[in-house]
Order: structure tokens, then C-alpha cells, then sequence
């Protein structure tokens, strides 16, 4: 809920208020609290459970694709058990750091990365990548789906050495997420991922 859609609300209820008769004092002001704490139980009934804690586990770096969204959060939490974690989204995932378009974009997702440190002491990056990513020009781009995964897997171990550099004490975990036979298939890329010609 943002503070425009919160100012919004309130000169509502101060329309409705204004309205009523004035002589009708003891009306308004039970219109007044009536329309507002509606108002809240409506829009503001969230339980906050991180009262007194501050400390995430980790930081997720992943696309920002809405078609891999749920099934990468189940992921996480689910089979990684990372339950308590900071969110990182931005196209292309690792590509922002190995390969960016725009320096801004390698500042954006590294600044991030640093901010989950400093504030929530996290003990790992996870840097996702997906397949049929159209920040790397779809499926279609490559050709082949191992060609595909092996660009991934290079910009990802690219990635895993600069953010090494910069984040020495935080372990590192790539993942990406491949698509076989409609289904999402987690896999992790380890350090001795096999190279395979690009051209």
C-alpha cells in the first residue's frame, strides 16, 4: 500500500464526513472511526512475524519472468530449506553482473547484494538463471537447449568469480533453472561445469 493510495483513502472518508450534517456531531465522529478502521481491516490486515529478528539467510538472485516466480520461491524454500531470505529480481538474472547491458545494471544488482550483507548478515548468494530467458533472446536464440544452458552456466560461473572478488565471506550457489518436457527442473552448476563451444 503506498502513501498515494493511503492519502487517496483518507480524503475519502473526510468527503463522506463532510457531508453529514454538522449539527450531527456524535454521527460524524462515529462515521469517522467506522470508515477507517474499515478501512484497515481491509487493507492492513498482515501478520509481520520478523518482529525481532534481522538476519536472512540468504539473497536470491533470480529473472524476473512471473512464469518462473513460484516455482523458484518453492524452490528455495522447499529444497534449499532457505526460509528466511532477501529478494533480488532483475531480467536476465547473472547477466546483469557477467555480461550487462548498461553499466547501471551491474551497479543495481551488485548494490543490492551488499545492502542484504550489511543488513541482513546473509551467509549465501544464490544466483538463478532460467532457460527460455528473453533477456538472452528465448530458447530459439541458441538453437539447441545444451548450447542454451551452457551460455547460462558460463555467465553464471563469470558471475560466482567477480561477486568472489567483492563478497569473499559469503558462499556462493548457482542454479539454473532448466525446462524438460514442460516441467522446471532445478539444476545446480558446480565449478566444474563442463565448457562447451558457444560458436
Amino acid at each position: 500500500m503506498n502513501f498515494q493510495c493511503f492519502n487517496f483513502q483518507l480524503i475519502i472518508v473526510k468527503l463522506v464526513i463532510d457531508c453529514q450534517p454538522k449539527a450531527d456531531q456524535p454521527m460524524r465522529r462515529k462515521n469517522r472511526y467506522l470508515i477507517i478502521e474499515n478501512y484497515y481491516n481491509i487493507s492492513m490486515n498482515y501478520p509481520f512475524q520478523y518482529s525481532n529478528q534481522h538476519h536472512a539467510q540468504a539473497c536470491a538472485l533470480f529473472c524476473m519472468d512471473f512464469r518462473f516466480k513460484d516455482e523458484t520461491l518453492k524452490y528455495l524454500k522447499e529444497e534449499l530449506n532457505l526460509k528466511d531470505l532477501d529478494i533480488i529480481t532483475a531480467a536476465g538474472a547473472s547477466k546483469n553482473i557477467a555480461d550487462p547491458k548498461v553499466l547501471t545494471d551491474y551497479q543495481f544488482v551488485t548494490r543490492q547484494i551488499e545492502i542484504s550483507i550489511q543488513l541482513h548478515e546473509i551467509d549465501k548468494i544464490i544466483l538463478i538463471n532460467h532457460a527460455n530467458c528473453g533477456a538472452y533472446g528465448s530458447r530459439e536464440f541458441f538453437g539447441g537447449a545444451d548450447k542454451e544452458k551452457a551460455v547460462h552456466a558460463k555467465d553464471l560461473l563469470k558471475s560466482k568469480k567477480l561477486l568472489e572478488k567483492r563478497f569473499a565471506e559469503q558462499e556462493i550457489v548457482l542454479i539454473y533453472a532448466n525446462l524438460i518436457n514442460e516441467a522446471i527442473v532445478f539444476e545446480k552448476i558446480k565449478n566444474n561445469y563442463p565448457q562447451v563451444s558457444l560458436k
